[in-house]
This record gives structure tokens, sequence and C-alpha cells, in this order.
């Protein structure tokens, strides 16, 4: 072994190489749970190929090595950008729960009349089909109406489509 490389194992203990190792591992299991188009940002074409191939295995052993070498791959990028990525999809982080809680008070504030959200929704996401959104909270509106008088028939289904649509107008700008 030559000096040089000895300094330079000398200044991460086996023990921390170990723990981060790990930490890619852990980190390289969440990703191959997203789907291709949360994966859509990622550049890396090695790591993205690696994912795709992850998926077609069936045997756990191959699956194990291949959340390995994964986690080899995410040692080489910057891992900021795929921790962001995979806190946006991740619903136990903070991120998606902040996300999540701005699209429920967008929709309660446009159920309610508050046309100052749409205002709101339309500068953060300029291409935003604001028809479509009118036409959602009159729909939505309308279901609250029917479920507050007791005519509603089954699960309210506006409701959750006006939220589908904000959640697919909020996906598709962080994009």
């Amino acid at each position: 072994m030559t000096e040089n490389t000895f300094e330079n194992s000398e200044l991460i203990s086996k023990s921390q190489r170990k723990r981060e190792t790990q930490e890619f591992r852990i980190l390289a299991e969440k990703l191959v749970q997203l789907t291709d188009e949360q994966l859509s940002p990622l550049s890396n074409t090695a790591l993205t190929s690696a994912i795709h191939e992850y998926r077609k295995i069936t045997k756990g052993n191959a699956r194990k090595r291949l959340i390995s070498y994964i986690g080899k791959l995410l040692r080489g990028i910057e891992i900021d950008d795929i921790s962001n990525l995979i806190a946006r999809y991740d619903a136990s982080s903070k991120i998606h729960a902040r996300q999540f809680h701005q699209l429920e008070q967008w929709r309660e504030q446009l159920i309610s009349g508050d046309y100052g959200a749409m205002d709101e929704i339309a500068a953060l996401h300029p291409v935003m089909d604001r028809q479509q959104l009118k036409q959602l909270t009159r729909k939505a509106i309308q279901e609250r109406q029917k479920l507050i008088n007791d005519q509603l028939k089954g699960a309210p289904v506006q409701y959750r489509k006006l939220f589908q649509y904000l959640k697919t107008l909020v996906d598709s700008a962080s994009h």
C-alpha cells in the first residue's frame, strides 16, 4: 500500500464508510419505488437504467446486489438533488406534507368562494387552465351542497377531482 493511499483511508474509518454505504442503500431503495414520471428529472442515464433493471428482476439476492449497485452510483452524483426528489414524493417527508397541506388549503379556499386563491394559483402556475379550474370548483361546490342537504349518493367525487387537478398542476411545475 502506498503512503498516499494509506493517508486517505485513515481519514474515514471503515465503520463510517459502512454507515455511508448503508445510507446510500436506503436512498436507493426509496428511489426505486418512484414511478417513471417521478424519476423524469433525473439526468443520469446509468442510474435510471439500473432502476429499470431492478424493476425487471424478481429474485431477492439479485435485487439486493442491484440496490448496492444503485447505491454505488449514487455516491458519484450530487445527492442533494436526489434527496429533494425523494422528499417531494415521500409521504413521510416534511416537504410532501407541506405541499399536501397547501393543496388542501387551496381546495378549501376555492370551494368556500375565495377566488383570491385562484389568482394565487395562477401566479404560481401560469400554464393553468382557469376555465377547467373554475368548472371543477363549481362542481365541487354543488357536490358539497348536496352533501349538506343529504342528497349526495356515494362518495364526494368532484372534491377529489379538484384536489387531483391541483396536484397535477404542482407536479408538472416541479418537473
